[in-house]
């Protein structure tokens, strides 16, 4: 079966109900796990723009914006992390936190890793939440370099 499974999430509920299947799937033979989360680097410069401040204080502003977002996603991919663990004591689960364009970090990490299946949500918590598949989603499955599980 697969070894190696990574599970992108951005939190949202479709990326909830990726979890529970990934927890089933845990408990055949999965080796490691990887709960990998990206604050997008766009969405860092949307809210440094909306607070309004001066360009003087821009990059600290966003600076700022980032390392809160990186701390909070941080946490909970560690607390899912050990969620997989306690499911099974022969899984190594492991939460990641990465700044970066969603879609090409998870590609990244897949050929860093030797990713073996990526297992996520159809789409996340952005506008594009009600098409039926998201844009990071379809481009997972479009590109990435090994089969890829869309739970709905």
């Amino acid at each position: 079966m697969f070894r190696k499974i990574l599970h992108p999430t951005d939190f949202s509920e479709p990326s909830h109900k990726a979890f529970k299947v990934l927890k089933e799937m845990v408990k055949n033979g999965v080796e490691e796990v990887y709960i990998l989360n990206v604050v997008d680097v766009r969405e860092i410069a949307t809210i440094a723009n909306m607070e309004g401040f001066s360009s003087l204080r821009y990059d600290e502003l966003e600076a700022e914006i980032e390392r809160k977002m990186k701390e909070k996603a941080k946490a909970r991919v560690i607390e899912m992390a050990n969620e997989i663990e306690s499911e099974s004591s022969l899984v190594k689960a492991v939460g990641l936190v990465k700044i970066g364009i969603p879609f090409e970090e998870i590609n990244r990490f897949v050929k860093e890793e030797g990713i073996e299946l990526v297992i996520l949500g159809s789409h996340g918590k952005s506008w594009v939440a009600g098409m039926l598949l998201g844009s990071t989603s379809e481009k997972v499955i479009r590109k990435v370099s090994c089969p890829v599980l869309v739970v709905k």
